[in-house]
C-alpha cells in the first residue's frame, strides 16, 4: 500500500455541536471527525475555526452568524463534517 492524504478544503467543513454522543450518529454526512475547538476569528461575515482532530490540525471556515448561533469558544467538542464529494486524496511520495 501507499500511505496517501485526504485533503479537505476549509469552506467544505461543516462544524456540528452535537447535544450528545449519539447525535453524532444522526446526521447523512459519513466523514464526521470528533474535534476541539483550538481557536476562532470571528469576522463580520466568515469565521476561521481552528480544529485538533485525531487526525491532524483542521480549519473550517464558517458563517459568522453560525459561529455565533452554535456559540463556539475554545476548548469546545464539536464534530467536523464534510460529503464525501468534497474530500480529495492525494498521494504521498514514496520514502
Amino acid at each position: 500500500g501507499q500511505d496517501v492524504q485526504a485533503l479537505i478544503k476549509a469552506t467544505e467543513l461543516a462544524i456540528e455541536k452535537p447535544a450528545t454522543a449519539e447525535a453524532m450518529l444522526a446526521s447523512s454526512f459519513r466523514n464526521q471527525l470528533e474535534a476541539r475547538v483550538v481557536a476562532l476569528t470571528v469576522g463580520t461575515v466568515v469565521a476561521a475555526i481552528e480544529l485538533d482532530t485525531a487526525a491532524g490540525a483542521l480549519t473550517a471556515v464558517i458563517t459568522a452568524r453560525s459561529a455565533r448561533r452554535l456559540k463556539l469558544a475554545a476548548g469546545d467538542r464539536v464534530v467536523g463534517v464534510v460529503k464525501a464529494t468534497e474530500v480529495a486524496i492525494a498521494r504521498q511520495p514514496r520514502r
